[in-house]
C-alpha cells in the first residue's frame, strides 16, 4: 500500500496500478523509476512508522481526559507528551 500511495504521489498521471505496472487514464502503461519510488519511501518511512507506534487517539484522549481532570499542566513532565515524545524520539525524521 505505501508503494503505490508513494507512486500516486510521484506520477500523478498514474490513475491505475495493477501488480507492478502502472497506467494513465487512458490505459497506457507509465514507466516507474524503482529506485525513486523507494528512495521516498525510505525517507518518510518514520511517518509509517509513528502512524502505527503511537497511542490510539482514544488512549491520547484518556491520558489528556486525566490530566485535566487531576488538575495537571501540560508541560514535558505529563504523560501525554512522554508518550508522544517517544514514538517521535523512536522514529525521528529522515
Amino acid at each position: 500500500m505505501i508503494k503505490q500511495e508513494t507512486i500516486f504521489a510521484l506520477y500523478p498521471n498514474v490513475t491505475t496500478i495493477s501488480g507492478d505496472i502502472a497506467y494513465d487514464a487512458e490505459g497506457k502503461v507509465i514507466e516507474i523509476d524503482e529506485n525513486v519510488v523507494a528512495n521516498k519511501i525510505a525517507e518518510n518511512a518514520y511517518v509509517f512508522l509513528r502512524k502505527t507506534a503511537y497511542p490510539s487517539v482514544a488512549d491520547q484522549l484518556d491520558l489528556i481526559w486525566h490530566m485535566i481532570d487531576q488538575d495537571v499542566a501540560f508541560d514535558k513532565e505529563s504523560a501525554f507528551y512522554k508518550a508522544i515524545d517517544a514514538v517521535k524520539t523512536k522514529h525521528p525524521k529522515g
